[in-house]
């Protein structure tokens, strides 16, 4: 008698697939992110040094320093954030148990860091419009002019989509799909069991 085969192994759900794919594309752009970051801040804080070549020294190499420092730092969390993301992107396609919880943590801090960095962008730009809230507005107007047309913009599109990534891969991690691929054990399976033939009655003789 043959009897049944055992539970087959989960199936990955597309949602879970999407997610992960959805956080390898948000690691590439942080890295990405961060090598921009690198590569432009040397020829910033020289433009900023030209056009504010009149004055206060101090003031000056303060801004400079405080340039170059945020740039590498926000450069190395980027990375760190990416090396993360792709290593809990990859804990979800294995259904690595607590995977997903820090995945919802993650999405969690970096949503708040999005829209800190919208709002800390958009308030940048209003500050440099604003030269008369300066110390020194030429300083300001040097600072503002030595950033690239594109820079306040493409930080907020990026800060942006980054939030409305974490919602969405939360999201889709939430589905109920989801839910039964991230349990630790399948679902048992009742086996049916197997009782032999009874032996037929003897008829008395």
């Amino acid at each position: 008698m043959s009897y049944p085969e055992p539970a087959l192994a989960r199936r990955r759900p597309a949602s879970v697939t999407a997610a992960a794919v959805l956080m390898l594309a948000m690691a590439l752009l942080g890295v990405v992110g961060a090598v921009v970051m690198l590569v432009t801040v040397g020829g910033i804080v020289d433009d900023f040094r030209a056009a504010a070549a009149g004055a206060a020294r101090d003031q000056v190499n303060g801004l400079s320093t405080f340039l170059r420092t945020y740039s590498v730092l926000a450069a190395v969390l980027g990375v760190l954030g990416a090396i993360l993301l792709a290593a809990l992107a990859l804990g979800n396609l294995r259904a690595v148990p607590g995977a997903r919880i820090g995945t919802w943590v993650l999405c969690g801090l970096g949503l708040a860091v999005g829209c800190c960095g919208v709002f800390g962008v958009l308030l940048s730009g209003a500050v440099q419009l604003n030269d008369a809230t300066a110390a020194d507005p030429a300083v300001a107007r040097a600072l503002a002019d030595a950033y690239p047309g594109w820079w306040l913009w493409v930080n907020a599109v990026v800060s942006g989509g980054q939030a409305l990534g974490y919602i969405a891969v939360a999201g889709l991690l939430a589905l109920p799909a989801a839910n039964g691929y991230f349990q630790r054990t399948p679902p048992a399976q009742a086996t049916p069991v197997w009782y032999p033939a009874a032996a037929p009655l003897s008829r008395p003789m």
